[in-house]
């Protein structure tokens, strides 16, 4: 039998709804990238701390995404749907699946209150049952947040859904959600379930969470309003696919704890893959991509959120015109030092009420030496984060993704700081072939 010629091949649709974009990509069997399409959206901080989404946006966005890539075959060659999604971010919805208030972002740091309340009476069962410290990236107190001060919205919601949950909802009228982000929730990151134990102590009712599936789980196929919405064909397959970061790890192939993944984008993200989950107060044990398996995980805030802000303050054309800047200046910056710390920092300190600053700021700096301080910022939150997950060195290498992987310079800055051979594949968007 002669092999299918490319326009028969069947084809993966993965749905990556990111922090400010929703792209649609089709796959092969190879995982060669046939078509992709990318919309963005916008995302509100109506006070401080706060940053929120619309969950119709994302769903709007995603539409338009899937259906430019979708519309480009002939979609009987579409075999299967799966989604990656930001981590943590989280939308009440009722039983029609209807948003009854915006996304609470990852990014959102209105929970520290709560957190600094619970500290003395949860901290460390925190720590010790879903692996990692007490914390506003602690997906579970968003549903908290509501019940303190929404009880109105947390009452009426049938349930409170992460990304993923809220579209496989969407596209199969299925309410699951996958390990790697239920493990954000009250979760026990051993027994890979849900906590009673937490769940009771928050006060959430576990019937409002979603069942948990591992990665490449069936979960339904795709009803005829989605299908009609997209331009894809009813009852094509949906299968469980990953949070953004473990996927891009995947994606990287990492998938051993000699090499660590460093994911570039709205803030950096660090993972080594570990074999067994050991919890520490200064980084965060979550479930891998890959099923009944764990990572090291630690982040930097923020990093390609800063750049966006430094391009718009600065004038710079884009982040590469940035990026061009910058690799004028001499390392150091001339004695310019940027703390990025502009929504609170994450490993290895979890302190939502740490601020940015620029240090030993002189007449004779300019914006370039600001482009400089903001990338070397950056490489050294990756070393900093690195050097608190792997003190042992096991990390041989490291495999770079995202936005800041885009420049060769900022690559180098990251292969200089943190003294380790970088490589930057071919495909730097990792997270949906992942």
């Amino acid at each position: 039998m002669s092999e299918p010629s490319r326009g028969d091949e069947p084809l993966l649709l993965v749905i990556d709804v990111g922090s400010s974009s929703v792209k649609a990509g089709l796959f092969d069997a190879a995982g060669a990238l046939e078509k992709s399409a990318a919309t963005r959206y916008d995302t509100q901080t109506p006070g401080p701390g706060h940053v929120e989404q619309l969950a119709t946006d994302w769903w709007g966005a995603a539409v338009a995404s899937v259906r430019e890539v979708a519309g480009s075959v002939d979609a009987r060659r579409i075999e299967g749907v799966t989604v990656t999604n930001q981590q943590v971010t989280t939308v009440p919805v009722d039983r029609e699946l209807r948003p009854l208030a915006p996304a609470i972002s990852w990014m959102d740091t209105r929970t520290s209150t709560t957190v600094d309340q619970l500290v003395s009476s949860l901290g460390e069962e925190v720590l010790e049952t879903v692996g990692m410290p007490l914390s506003t990236s602690w997906g579970a107190l968003r549903v908290v947040w509501w019940q303190e001060n929404e009880p109105r919205i947390a009452d009426a919601a049938r349930w409170f859904l992460t990304v993923d949950a809220y579209f496989y909802s969407r596209l199969t009228g299925r309410v699951v959600t996958d390990h790697s982000n239920a493990c954000f929730g009250p979760y026990d990151i051993r027994e890979r379930r849900w906590s009673h134990t937490l769940a009771s102590a928050l006060g959430i009712d576990l019937d409002q969470l979603p069942a948990i599936v591992e990665p490449t789980t069936a979960v339904g196929t795709v009803n005829q309003d989605s299908a009609d919405e997209m331009g894809l064909v009813p009852g094509t397959p949906v299968i469980a696919g990953a949070s953004d970061q473990p996927a891009s790890a995947i994606g990287l192939g990492v998938v051993s704890p000699s090499r660590a993944a460093v994911t570039v984008g709205t803030g950096t993200f660090v993972i080594v893959p570990t074999a067994e989950p050991t919890p520490d107060h200064r980084y965060m044990v979550t479930c891998a991509g890959v099923p009944g398996e764990w990572i090291d995980y630690g982040l930097h805030y923020v990093s390609g959120a800063l750049v966006e802000w430094l391009v718009r303050i600065a004038n710079f054309n884009d982040a590469a015109d940035l990026a061009a800047a910058a690799e004028q200046i001499g390392p150091g910056a001339d004695g310019l030092t940027l703390l990025p710390y502009f929504q609170g920092s994450r490993t290895p300190y979890f302190d939502s009420s740490a601020k940015g600053a620029l240090h030993g700021l002189t007449l004779g700096h300019t914006r370039a030496h600001l482009a400089r301080a903001a990338l070397e910022s950056n490489a050294y939150g990756i070393r900093h984060v690195l050097e608190t997950i792997d003190p042992g060195g096991r990390v041989e290498r490291i495999r770079l993704a995202g936005g800041g992987a885009g420049s060769q310079f900022a690559a180098q800055l990251v292969a200089d700081v943190c003294g380790r051979p970088t490589e930057v594949p071919p495909d730097i968007e990792s997270t949906s072939l992942g």
